[in-house]
C-alpha cells in the first residue's frame, strides 16, 4: 500500500499498476493534494485504475475534463492488459 510519504516523494515509477480503492479519495485527503503525481505518473506510462467513486472525485482529478453523470454506471475500459508479473499497489 502507498503511504501518505511514497505518494508524496516516493519514485511511483516502481509500480506497474496503482489500484485506488473504492472513494479513496474521500477516505485519503492525500490523494487530492497529491493527484498530480498520479497523473505525471499516468503521462509516463504507468497505470492508475480508480475505483467508484462520488461527489468526492467530482473536482476533475482525472487525465481528461468530465461532468458527473448523476447516478452511478458502470463503465467498462479495456484497452489495456496486465501481465502476470505485473506488481499491482492498492491506495
Amino acid at each position: 500500500m502507498l503511504d501518505s510519504s511514497v505518494l508524496a516523494a516516493g519514485d511511483l515509477s516502481l509500480q506497474d499498476v496503482i489500484v485506488l480503492g473504492v472513494r479513496a479519495y474521500l477516505a485519503r485527503e492525500d490523494l487530492k493534494t497529491y493527484n498530480w503525481r498520479l497523473l505525471e505518473y499516468v503521462s509516463n506510462g504507468g497505470v492508475v485504475i480508480v475505483q467508484y467513486n462520488t461527489e468526492e472525485f467530482d473536482d476533475n482529478y482525472g487525465p481528461y475534463p468530465y461532468t458527473a453523470a448523476g447516478a452511478a454506471q458502470d463503465v467498462t475500459e479495456r484497452t489495456r492488459r496486465l501481465n502476470s508479473s505485473s506488481r499491482i499497489t492498492l491506495c
